[in-house]
């Protein structure tokens, strides 16, 4: 077996793009802990794929034509000009990469859209406003939370990211992690600010 046949053979285990595995838990799953998170990311991770997908059809529009006009100048001019054969082959090689692409963004397209779905489901009638201070009031506990089993003080870090939170929303997370916690703060340290 030669190392091209060899390495050919180890790229068939080869995945382009993001495992089903990684969408669901760690591009999806990562923007927990609410459903309504869950979806926003699945809903930009869609939009991303459908604008991929509309670039790569242009791209392979191009790239079609693009094969056209080498075929003609191969039969017009033969081996006599064989840098136009190089860039043939490479035109054909683009083309063929852009093929798998696209099939592998439609995979992650179809995974995206079924996690967004799904959510959908889950979520029922959205009210945005609401669902968007219970996703940043989620993540600001889950974030003090980590911070006071690992290290029993809040990091700068959680601190700033509740002082961005509305005075009556830091009240409330500093009182849900009082009641888990006893070495959780009462209020922040800068709860002068409005």
């Amino acid at each position: 077996m030669t190392v091209d046949e060899q390495v050919t053979e180890l790229l068939r285990d080869y995945e382009e793009g993001h495992s089903s595995f990684q969408i669901a838990h760690f591009i999806v799953g990562a923007e927990g802990p609410t459903a309504w998170g869950m979806y926003q990311q699945a809903l930009r991770e869609l939009k991303k794929r459908q604008d991929m997908l509309v670039e790569i059809e242009l791209d392979l529009d191009l790239a079609r034509h693009g094969r056209r006009c080498w075929r003609r100048f191969d039969r017009v001019l033969g081996w006599l000009w064989v840098p136009w054969r190089i860039r043939a082959k490479r035109a054909a090689r683009r083309y063929a990469g852009l093929i798998d692409t696209r099939e592998d963004v439609r995979r992650e397209f179809e995974e995206f859209l079924g996690h967004a779905e799904m959510l959908k489901r889950q979520l029922g009638k959205v009210d945005h406003a609401v669902l968007e201070a219970q996703r940043w009031r989620a993540k600001a506990v889950l974030l003090a939370t980590v911070d006071l089993e690992t290290h029993r003080i809040l990091s700068p870090r959680t601190v700033d990211f509740m002082l961005n939170l509305p005075r009556e929303m830091r009240q409330e997370v500093c009182h849900e992690l009082g009641r888990r916690y006893q070495n959780a703060p009462k209020v922040l340290p800068s709860e002068s600010q409005p």
